[in-house]
């Protein structure tokens, strides 16, 4: 216990010393908005900051304490800098007392990497530095890192190209600060030089409590986005055993209104692939819809290790793990009511189940069907996917028919695959009356114009008129097509995992300064290929959980940073710097993604994204409706109040319906006798 006294004293003096400052800055009359989620979320930052100080300095690590405690203060002041939502980029010129402080932290984290470099005489070396990692190929990294550090799609189509040019500089100013902290860290001393492993379980455990918190805290429990509403409801209906609900009075038909949600032939139902709500409906039934992704994120992250245990070792499979259960991109999917956290993991847990060492027959096909049922059930809730990572899965099967078994081995893998898959046509044929025509594809053509939804390129691509700074032009060109490219690339090197050096770090380094091996070829054409089939849709998806329309490329990603780290960590320990150095650093920027980037995205996007959470939410929680016909007009989405139904009315369930005015509401209440009305507005009285 006499150990942990310094740390902690430390700590506590480090902390008060913060939290007078935080006192004299009121004091000078800093903003109200300091008291609000995102002044919460810097305090947080600054602890975090705060005991990784106090506890080097216990490790004998004063200056690794001064690097750290600075690199996570300047990191949390440069997204405290940036705009968070569609097009992310740092404010140029502080707008208040806030702002200029957030900027005296930045300097403060780049004057002592600074220092932290001369006293260790690393900065005498620079020319070794050269020699080993190569000048052209240090500036192509650089350059790599600063024009995916700021998203084209927010300025070149519309011509603010001064100022793209900008915040190019300034994106680069930031990263050049950060990597003066990552260097400064690998050329101080490891702070210890004993291997520290991990259970894979401790990674798959943090991402679940981490994904948790973040569907508790961030998302609110709550479907955010339509897509996330049609899939709550369609769990709803198959929970209760069926497709669809019976249609309402069709007097309710204009206030049910909503996007993804279809009546037709005295049916309700949601037009959504029903592999994620089928899913899904398993914690509709236990009451927690929300904790089904983050369960699947803990399970994602032990297929993620098995399987790169067994492509690469140990070693490769826990800086994966690593990486997976700290990557903010992960952490936000895995808590939202989206379906890629599903996707990745039963892809994952094919792979994994076609790499175990064919042993006994019955097990042997046991094994392969359950990796084709696995990957047929990708193929039924997001196709695309479905249909690339098991076509490619199939043709690795063919390409191994030296193998014992192979053919076996392909016969009962495209077996599951499509006995899995065939859920998604079935489905299609109960709802449409045709196998090959899809609810969305039909509603979509309806709801827009023939085709619009379809891959490819042209002027009737898309929805009529786009979908505003979303969408660059109605239709779709090769050109919107690397506009949409480039926009994910930086959506990739923001999301991934938070680091100020850039998420693709890692990525760049192995291809110009390691050797890829055979499987990073083949992460790197699977990673090409999601990307390439991606660039012919007419939506980036980039906007809401990063770019989730590529997430099929997470753990090729990952793998890639992985061999990445490895490859740049041979190269500087033939510079001295101890293997260990690197270790710890890589530690500390994942410590940064999931304690201090996470979390400033759940205050400033996932938290009421879109108005979500408001005054109606919290007035059914009370209690206050009972089980009254509830006319609600809200400033927020109407996801808000529609989440609220049961799709089958139930009498001791209230109903929430869009107020559309006194003619109209009258009807809805003919349809409904005997049901208390109440009237809801947030908004203000005129």
């Amino acid at each position: 216990m006499q150990n942990k006294i310094p740390a902690l004293a430390w700590t506590i003096g480090l902390s008060g010393i913060f939290l007078l400052t935080l006192a004299a800055m009121a004091l000078l009359g800093l903003p109200m908005e300091w008291l609000g989620p995102r002044a919460l979320w810097f305090v947080s930052a600054a602890g975090v900051a705060l005991v990784s100080a106090g506890y080097f300095i216990h490790e004998e690590a004063r200056a690794y304490a001064g690097v750290v405690a600075s690199m996570f203060l300047g990191g949390a002041a440069q997204l405290w800098l940036t705009q968070p939502l569609w097009f992310p980029a740092l404010r140029l010129t502080p707008r208040d007392g806030a702002d200029a402080f957030m900027f005296a932290l930045i300097a403060l984290q780049a004057a002592i990497a600074g220092i932290c470099l001369l006293r260790s005489g690393k900065l005498a070396r620079l020319g070794a530095l050269a020699r080993e990692f190569g000048l052209l190929r240090i500036l192509i990294f650089l350059g790599l890192s600063v024009f995916f550090s700021v998203s084209i799609m927010g300025y070149l189509p519309r011509g603010y190209l001064a100022s793209y040019g900008l915040h190019l500089i300034a994106g680069g100013a930031m990263i050049a600060v950060n990597l003066m902290s990552v260097a400064a860290l690998l050329a101080l001393p490891p702070p210890f030089t004993t291997h520290r492993g991990f259970h894979p379980v401790i990674p798959a455990a943090v991402a679940f409590l981490a994904s948790a918190l973040l569907a508790w805290f961030g998302f609110d429990r709550l479907p955010h986005v339509e897509d996330e509403l049609a899939y709550l409801f369609q769990a709803k209906t198959l929970a209760q055993g069926s497709f669809t609900a019976p249609a309402p009075p069709a007097e309710l038909w204009p206030g049910f209104e909503y996007y993804l949600l279809d009546i037709s032939n005295g049916r309700w139902f949601a037009t959504t692939s029903p592999g994620w709500p089928a899913v899904l409906s398993l914690g509709v039934l236990v009451g927690a819809p929300w904790l089904i992704n983050p369960l699947l994120a803990g399970v994602a992250v032990l297929f993620a290790h098995g399987l790169t245990r067994r492509l690469a070792g140990r070693d490769q499979a826990d800086i994966v793990a690593l990486l997976m259960c700290t990557s903010p991109w992960f952490l936000g999917a895995s808590a939202s009511l989206m379906t890629h956290t599903l996707t990745i993991t039963l892809t994952l847990a094919s792979w994994w189940l076609l790499l175990i060492p064919a042993r006994r027959q019955p097990r042997d096909a046991a094994l392969w069907l359950l990796a084709g049922l696995a990957m047929g059930w990708v193929f039924t809730t997001r196709q695309l996917e479905g249909v690339l990572l098991g076509t490619l899965t199939g043709l690795w099967l063919v390409a191994r028919w030296r193998e014992p078994r192979a053919l076996w081995r392909v016969v009962c893998y495209s077996s599951g695959a499509i006995l899995a898959g065939s859920y998604y046509f079935l489905h299609n044929l109960a709802l449409t009356g045709n196998l090959l025509t899809s609810p969305l594809s039909r509603y979509l053509n309806t709801l827009w114009h023939g085709e619009a939804n379809a891959y490819g390129f042209g002027p009737g691509i898309g929805p009529a008129g786009g979908w505003g700074a979303l969408d660059i032009s109605p239709g779709h060109t090769p050109y919107e097509g690397l506009i949409n490219t480039l926009h994910n690339l930086s959506g990739l090197q923001l999301e991934l995992f938070g680091w100020g050096i850039g998420s693709l770090a890692l990525v760049y380094g192995l291809f110009l300064w390691g050797r890829a091996r055979r499987t990073d070829w083949a992460m790197s054409a699977l990673a090409l290929t999601v990307i390439a089939a991606m660039f012919l849709y007419w939506f980036s998806g980039g906007f809401y959980l990063g770019p989730r329309y590529w997430f099929a490329l997470f753990f090729p990603i990952l793998f890639l940073s992985a061999s990445g780290y490895f490859a740049i960590t041979r190269r500087l320990e033939r510079l001295g710097v101890h293997a260990y150095s690197a270790g710890v650093t890589l530690f500390i920027l994942a410590v940064f993604g999931i304690s201090i980037f996470t979390p400033w995205r759940a205050v400033t996007k996932y938290h009421r994204y879109g108005d979500v959470t408001n005054t109606i939410q919290r007035a059914a929680a009370r209690g206050e409706f009972g089980n009254a016909l509830v006319f609600f007009d809200i400033s927020a989405d109407p996801v808000s109040a529609f989440v609220l139904n049961d799709p089958w009315f139930p009498a001791d369930r209230a109903i929430f319906v869009r107020d559309l005015g006194t003619e109209a509401n009258a009807r809805v209440a003919a349809a409904f006798p005997g049901r208390k009305i109440i009237y809801f507005t947030d908004k203000p009285t005129p």
